[in-house]
Order: structure tokens, then sequence, then C-alpha cells
């Protein structure tokens, strides 16, 4: 039997909790995640910016645990500069990122590619909200 496999990666913006602005401090966020947790962080375009990866899954049940897992330590690493860790498409108040909109010199999404012949490119997108997550997925 072919067992399908996905990963899932999850972009968050860095938000003033009062102001709702960018805040670039990704880079002091990744540099307060652990060694775990920043071997499934992936460097982004703009300052404001964090992306977690999940492993590669074999079961829905293992891509929420990892989910819940990555966003908890993103958060409070987050939290460690001041910023709030927001999943959302824009930025709801203006764009004030004032870090250059440069790709970083790290590889992207290596932890979701080579892996398994039977693995499928997707992107998922997914929301928090207080009461429940929701994603969607394109080819």
């Amino acid at each position: 039997m072919d067992v399908l496999t996905l990963g899932v990666e999850e972009e968050y913006l860095l938000l003033d909790p009062v102001t709702g602005r960018n805040m670039p401090v990704a880079e002091q966020v990744y540099a307060a995640l652990s060694p775990d947790a920043a071997a499934l962080s992936r460097r982004e375009f703009r300052h404001s910016m964090v992306e977690m990866v999940t492993p590669v899954c074999e079961t829905l049940p293992q891509v929420r645990r990892n989910l819940l897992a990555l966003r908890l330590v993103a958060a409070r690493a987050a939290t460690t500069t001041g910023a709030q860790l927001v999943a959302i498409g824009a930025t709801p108040v203006g764009d004030t990122d004032d870090g250059s909109p440069t790709i970083p010199g790290s590889a992207r999404s290596p932890a979701t590619t080579g892996r398994s012949s039977r693995t499928r490119p997707c992107a998922v997108r997914t929301s928090m909200s207080a009461s429940r997550a929701g994603a969607w997925r394109s080819r």
C-alpha cells in the first residue's frame, strides 16, 4: 500500500500587540527558538515574518500535533521580543516593515523536499482562531 505524506509550512507576521504594525524582529525570534524548533523554522522574505515547517507526516493527527507544538514555541519566542505572532495574510495596519525585502541566505523548506517519492507538492494555508483552525489546500 502506498502511503501519502504531508508537510505543512505556516507563515506568521510579527505584529506590535498594541498598534498592529509590523515588527521587524524575525532574527530575534529565530534566536529565541530552541535548537529543535530552529531546525523546523525557515527565513522569510520580510523581517517581520517567520515560517515554521512540520516534519513530513503520514496522518492528519500527526500534522495537528506538530502544528500546535510549532505555533506554541513560535508564539513564545515572539513574546520575548514584545511581538505577537499572528497567522494573517496581510498586515492589518499598513506595511511598516523597515527591513530590506531580500531573501535570507538559507534554502527554503528542506524538511519537506526529497524525503519521500510519495510526497505530493501542495500549499496549505492555515489560520488560527481561539476556537479552531481552518485550512485550505491548492495544487
